[in-house]
């Protein structure tokens, strides 16, 4: 038994103490990947390179669509561009869609591994 009051290291806690059905995951795992990659190219075709980002009134269209997955962080333009809010949300509104629980917690231990690179922090840890 044990207990912890940060999210993220309940998240943790319980993905490594779930008996998960592989082939489930990799079932799921698939699909989502494959659903990423769309999602990629498409994001690429629309907005170009990684390397600009999304208007601030483009950021606020498509963040009506989204808002229920963007978390209320202070300041989220601060440690994330308006792209990768939006992409991150994209993403966490997908992993929702997966009916299986298990499946679900899998995939948002996999996005929790993801958030730091794509946030604007400093590359390097201190």
């Amino acid at each position: 038994m044990g207990s912890d009051v940060a999210p993220l290291a309940v998240l943790v806690a319980r993905a490594k103490t779930t008996n998960f059905d592989v082939a489930v995951l990799r079932t799921t795992s698939e699909t989502f990947c494959s659903w990423v990659e769309e999602r990629r190219i498409d994001d690429l075709e629309n907005a170009g390179s990684f390397l600009h980002d999304v208007s601030k009134e483009d950021f606020a269209s498509r963040r009506e669509d989204l808002a229920d997955w963007i978390p209320e962080l202070p300041r989220i333009e601060h440690w994330f561009r308006r792209r990768a809010v939006l992409q991150l949300a994209a993403i966490r509104r997908r992993i929702g869609d997966f009916s299986d629980e298990k499946a679900r917690q899998f995939l948002m231990l996999c996005l929790a591994s993801v958030i730091r690179n794509a946030s604007n922090a400093d590359p390097v840890p201190v």
